[in-house]
């Protein structure tokens, strides 16, 4: 198979990987830039909508283009199997086995406009091998991969240190950044993994929160990434002051500076009411990192060090895994903490997560209100560093 059909599959396998960013439009002359979904050749993209009478089928590209796919007896169907990105292993199937949420390549001379195709041959991943290598996927993140915050950055060897927190406490990595290193970065206003876009090595800043998929060294001291994804994170927190369910919207009392702050919550937005027995593992890790920072060499009585395996990243993952809460459930005067990405208006926020539940850890941060300083987002509210202050989800 040529190298550029193995690419074609590579394409598809990762479509998923945001890239919406590159089709701003040109603020001089207004010209959108190129999909890189369509080609001459080629338009790969989600199924949203199949019309058999009509023999067609409309794909939406990962920027957001709508492509026509005109559908004929002579068109040959291909299923590929999760993870394999040539067609050593496609089997034909019948146009009917293909569904509103599969992934495809449909490949034919694409009309001019990019808005149709007459397709000899369809490409199929199908909306359950997306799910299923999606969580073969989480599950490498899991094991070889490390989250934490930027503290240095050396531009001469292409290093960054970073301080993971784990159940011992903080612990300090340096990641040799290689050309073959894969970065991605969260825009403003995004908030899912997939949406991140692609970056550089000069885009990386002290006090990013990084995620990274790779290898540590014998001696755990360094890290060989294969892939990094940062972000500029933020949080909020503090009494709601409205809720409008039908825009999505709610606006709260910032407790850092009183002033108030509209969260946009998306489809995407993670709403999570924390239940007690977590709550009371956010303490525990509290009161361990109080100790830490007041130099205690010692546990404090009655609180124990976090079991291996349960750091900080492991909390907010269950705080990720808890049932999706409705908007309409949070109440006026309801306390509620928000992390976001840094954007250009501090007054205006996209909530990645939206957690209610937390309000006995917040009291502290209300009472000293303007005078504390924060080394990560959210601890100046009073949480945990490295609990809901990254954003930076495995796949």
């Amino acid at each position: 198979m040529g190298k550029s059909l193995v690419a074609l599959f590579l394409l598809l396998a990762h479509a998923y990987v945001g890239v919406a960013h590159g089709q701003a439009a040109d603020a001089a002359s207004g010209v959108p830039q190129a999909d890189p979904d369509i080609t001459a050749a080629r338009v790969s993209g989600e199924v949203v909508t199949i019309d058999p009478a009509g023999k067609q089928m409309t794909l939406k590209t990962v920027a957001g283009s709508v492509v026509v796919v005109a559908l004929d007896d002579r068109t040959e169907y291909l299923h590929i199997p999760p993870g394999e990105v040539t067609l050593e292993k496609a089997v034909s199937i019948p146009p009917g086995s293909i569904g509103v949420g599969d992934r495809v390549i449909a490949r034919g001379k694409v009309a001019q406009d990019k808005k149709s195709v007459p397709a000899r041959q369809v490409i199929v991943m199908t909306r359950a091998d997306l799910m299923l290598k999606g969580e073969r996927e989480r599950e490498e993140w899991r094991r070889r991969g490390i989250a934490g915050r930027i503290t240095e950055i050396r531009l001469a060897q292409r290093e960054v240190v970073a301080v993971l927190r784990s159940g011992a406490g903080e612990q300090q990595i340096v990641l040799g950044v290689s050309e073959r290193v894969a970065l991605r970065r969260f825009a403003a206003g995004t908030v899912k993994y997939s949406d991140a876009r692609p970056s550089s090595f000069e885009e990386l800043k002290v006090g990013d929160h990084i995620r990274a998929l790779g290898e540590r060294s014998p001696d755990g001291l360094r890290y060989t990434p294969e892939e990094i994804i940062s972000g500029s994170f933020r949080m909020v927190g503090g009494p709601v002051k409205a809720v409008d369910a039908a825009a999505g919207e709610l606006t709260i009392d910032n407790l850092e500076d009183g002033r108030s702050v509209t969260v946009s919550v998306t489809k995407d937005s993670m709403l999570r009411r924390v239940p007690l027995d977590l709550v009371a593992l956010i303490t525990q890790r509290k009161a361990q990192d109080d100790a830490a920072t007041a130099g205690r060499t010692r546990p404090l009585l009655g609180v124990q060090p976090a079991p291996a395996g349960q750091a900080n990243a492991d909390i907010q993952e269950l705080i990720e895994r808890l049932p999706q809460m409705p908007l309409s459930e949070l109440r006026v005067g309801e306390t509620i903490v928000v992390s976001s990405t840094s954007g250009p208006d501090p007054a205006q926020v996209t909530g990645i997560i939206v957690a209610a539940g937390l309000e006995s850890l917040l009291k502290p941060a209300k009472a000293a209100r303007g005078t504390l300083k924060s080394t990560s987002a959210g601890t100046s509210l009073g949480l945990p560093s490295g609990v809901l202050d990254g954003g930076t989800g495995a796949p």
